[in-house]
């Protein structure tokens, strides 16, 4: 069931993350509910975990309305995070001889910075990004085909929203 909710979301940042920015921070906060609920009710059920998920989405994306700048460069900091942790670190096998958690900090920190800098063209990359990240990780591909498939959507992501921006 969480895959289902999963592809849905991760197809829709693939194409809107830029300009359904709140959608960008909720789903970020659903993985991150996900994750957490996982870690907190190891023995729940699939329901728990998705209300855990929604709640932490929900937050995210009021966050997103109320303080929006702040609200990405959280978003930003959580996906940059992810993303090298597992794209990087997972995927592509690189060992990295410092902790999990270090690796995660410095990309939550480059996620940051690219926010703050390149703010449309950041929610484009980073949305893009987490969208293919989210679509490819319920597939049981090998690590190399997880690579070239995310690159692939990445691409086909950045490409959809950066023509929908230059057409706003």
């Amino acid at each position: 069931m969480i895959s289902i909710f999963q592809a849905v979301l991760g197809f829709l940042l693939l194409i809107l993350g830029r300009k359904l920015y709140w959608l960008f921070v909720g789903v970020v906060g659903f993985v991150l509910g996900v994750s957490l609920g996982m870690e907190i009710f190891p023995a729940e059920s699939d329901l728990v975990l998705i209300i855990v998920a929604v709640i932490a989405g929900v937050i995210g994306s009021i966050l997103a309305n109320v303080a929006q700048r702040i609200a990405v460069a959280i978003a930003g900091f959580f996906v940059g995070g992810y993303l090298i942790q597992h794209v990087v670190v997972d995927w592509m096998s690189i060992s990295m001889p410092v902790s999990d958690i270090f690796v995660f900090f410095i990309g939550g920190i480059l996620g940051i910075i690219l926010l703050l800098l390149l703010f449309d063209w950041s929610l484009i990359i980073l949305s893009s990004m987490f969208g293919a990240y989210l679509l490819i990780k319920i597939t049981n591909l090998d690590s190399v085909l997880q690579l070239f498939a995310f690159a692939a959507l990445c691409f086909v992501g950045i490409i959809i929203q950066s023509r929908e921006m230059q057409n706003a």
